[in-house]
C-alpha cells in the first residue's frame, strides 16, 4: 500500500509560507533575548577577544577564542531554535503528518526538548549560583551542558528520521532555517569532541 504522504511528496516540497513581518518579529526578539543572556557570562570573563595569559601560540588561543565565541553564539542559537519551532507552527503551514518529516522542525523540536530538560535539571544549581554571586561564571560553563544535550538530541533525531526513510526537506526558508539551527548544534558537538584532544596535544 502506498503511503499517502509519499504519494503527495512533490507538493510537500513546495514552500508553505513566505517570510513575513510576524516571522521577523519572532526571530529578532529571540536573537535579542539570546544576546542579553550572553552578556552575563561575558561580563565576568572580560573581552571576548582577549587572550588567556600564558596561552600557547595556537592551541590555547584557539580554544580560548572558541570558548568565548560559543558563550555568545550558544544562547543566540538556543533562542533561535525555540523561535524556529514557533515560526514553523504558525499558520499557514503543512499538515502535521508532513511537518514531522521535515528535518528542520525535527531538529529544532529535539533541541528544544533537550534544552527544556537541561534547564529543569540545572535550576537548583543556578539558584545556588545566584545566591553565592557566581552566576556569570556558572552560565559561562553552562554552555557545555546545553551544547551536549541539544547537539546529541539533534544527532539522534536526524539519524532516526534518515534511517526510517521519512526525511522530507522543504524548499521554503522555514525548513532551511531549522536545518541551519540543527547544523549549528552539530558544530557545537564537534567542538565538544575536538577540544579535549587539542588540550591533550598541548599537554
Amino acid at each position: 500500500m502506498v503511503d499517502p504522504i509519499d504519494e503527495a511528496a512533490p507538493a510537500a516540497l513546495e514552500p508553505s509560507r513566505r517570510f513575513g513581518l510576524g516571522d521577523v518579529m519572532i526571530l529578532v526578539a529571540a536573537a535579542g533575548f539570546g544576546l542579553a543572556i550572553a552578556r552575563i557570562p561575558l561580563s565576568a570573563r572580560g573581552s571576548m577577544l582577549s587572550w588567556r595569559p600564558g596561552a600557547g601560540p595556537w592551541g590555547g588561543r584557539a580554544i580560548h577564542l572558541l570558548m568565548r565565541l560559543s558563550a555568545v553564539i550558544g544562547p543566540v542559537v538556543a533562542a533561535l531554535t525555540v523561535a524556529a519551532v514557533v515560526v514553523r507552527l504558525r499558520h499557514p503551514r503543512p499538515r502535521l503528518r508532513r511537518l514531522v518529516r521535515q528535518p528542520g522542525l525535527v531538529a529544532c523540536v529535539a533541541a528544544t526538548i533537550a534544552l527544556a530538560m537541561t534547564l529543569v535539571q540545572i535550576t537548583p544549581t543556578t539558584i545556588m549560583a545566584i545566591g553565592s554571586g557566581t552566576l556569570p561564571a556558572w552560565m559561562y560553563d553552562l554552555r557545555v551542558f546545553v551544547a551536549r544535550s541539544c547537539g546529541y538530541s539533534v544527532v539522534g533525531a536526524w539519524l532516526a528520521l534518515s534511517f526510517s526513510g521519512r526525511w522530507r526537506s522543504e524548499r521554503g526558508w522555514i525548513d532551511r532555517f531549522g536545518r541551519t539551527m540543527g547544523v549549528a548544534w552539530l558544530v557545537a558537538v564537534a567542538m565538544d569532541l575536538v577540544t579535549p584532544w587539542i588540550e591533550y596535544l598541548r599537554w
